[in-house]
């Protein structure tokens, strides 16, 4: 059986190529359609390479994610500086990395992830190429604005659910894509005001934060407007 690496090089490279991704990292694909608002990526990866993960060896998967540059970096700082202290040195706003990344499955909950034993050699690429044309561009390609991504993450959709991300970091990415296209404080807040239960939770008990969310929202829109972004 090819290696997870050789796998995805040869058959799922050129198929999100054909897709609109492009190559930036192993296993990781950046759409050719992003714009300077809203990069979209692909994380391509096979479960065989976790040795710790008996269970789910040798399935072949993927996640989607979106990132506004400024809301990205804002939000890893704020996680950093606010989330207590198992986020100090929190890997984040990276290059090709998104905080607001999710599971293929979200999208195709009894396709993903595919077992790689018994696949023919045509499958894998076909199975991605599939995958992105009918499923992932049609459903979140349209989010290439501020203000699309904006409306994403406030909502609850089922392929970027507020359960899958991280509560603390995903209102701060909201509260930078609000500011950005002049959103007011109180705008800002009324939209945030049924998630102070999964905010407090995206920080860590050793957070002062924890308990007083609306205390980390007023820090946020106060970091944001002093220009910490």
């Amino acid at each position: 059986m090819p290696t997870a690496s050789a796998m995805i090089e040869t058959h799922l490279t050129p198929a999100l190529f054909e897709s609109g991704y492009e190559r930036v990292s192993e296993g990781v694909y950046k759409a050719v359609w992003s714009t300077v608002e809203v990069e979209h990526f692909v994380y391509a990866f096979d479960s065989s390479r976790n040795p710790d993960d008996p269970n789910g060896r040798h399935t072949l998967s993927g996640d989607f994610g979106m990132r506004n540059g400024v809301a990205e970096r804002f939000s890893c700082r704020a996680i950093r500086t606010y989330g207590g202290e198992i986020f100090r040195l929190f890997n984040c706003a990276e290059p090709t990395s998104c905080a607001m990344r999710f599971s293929f499955a979200r999208l195709e909950p009894s396709g993903w992830p595919v077992s790689r034993p018994g696949l023919s050699a045509a499958e894998p690429s076909e199975r991605f190429h599939a995958f992105m044309t009918e499923e992932l561009v049609p459903t979140i390609g349209h989010v290439r604005a501020v203000g699309d991504l904006l409306g994403l993450l406030a909502a609850d959709m089922s392929h970027c659910p507020w359960i899958a991300s991280n509560g603390a970091i995903r209102a701060a990415q909201i509260v930078a894509l609000a500011g950005q296209i002049g959103l007011g404080a109180a705008h800002i807040r009324a939209m945030l005001d049924s998630r102070l239960r999964l905010i407090a939770a995206g920080v860590s008990k050793t957070s002062g934060m924890r308990a007083n969310p609306t205390a980390y929202l007023d820090r946020l829109l106060e970091d944001f407007a002093a220009g910490s972004n």
